[in-house]
């Protein structure tokens, strides 16, 4: 007399599945493989992903510059550059986490100051509270800034800055 249990129907149920997995991966054709987390505590990206490239599950390119312009923080600290039109000279400034940029215009001797605001698309709209007014762009792919500046007391021109 046969006698069925539930450990013997779970076995049947599943041992075709088994037998189909055993015979795959002795002829080589199936590679089975941890496939890690996103988050890389361990493994390497997706199944059978047998490269040592940096897979992931989000499908995210770290490497994709068009995706890695940057940002106001990341273009944050020290410049330096030069000015031209009414009267010409050398500029230093510095540019702030929170996007506030400080410009010093040096004149024969003096300082003429100008600052603005920079927003996360990169225009830099500044307060006429200064000497100089000033307005732009920052580029966030190298983190040079253009602009034009004006002042009620030496005229107008354009500045451009770069990274100290």
């Amino acid at each position: 007399m046969f006698t069925f249990s539930m450990s013997s129907v779970f076995s049947l149920r599943y041992a075709p599945l088994a037998i189909g997995a055993l015979l795959m991966a002795s002829t080589g054709c199936v590679t089975i493989e941890d496939p890690g987390y996103a988050d890389s505590r361990s493994g390497g990206g997706s199944f059978g992903d047998d490269d040592d490239d940096d897979d992931d599950w989000t499908g995210d390119d770290d490497d994709d510059d068009a995706n890695n312009i940057g940002s106001i923080g990341d273009c944050a600290g020290y410049y330096a550059g030069n000015y031209a039109g009414a009267l010409n000279g050398g500029v230093d400034g510095y540019l702030n986490q929170d996007g506030s940029l400080e410009l010093e215009f040096y004149v024969e001797g003096d300082v003429m100051y100008g600052s603005g605001q920079t927003s996360s698309s990169g225009a830099i709209v500044g307060s006429s509270s200064g000497l100089i007014a000033i307005d732009g762009e920052l580029d966030f792919s190298d983190c040079t800034a253009t602009g034009s500046w004006s002042s009620n007391y030496a005229g107008s021109g354009s500045w451009t800055v770069f990274p100290d």
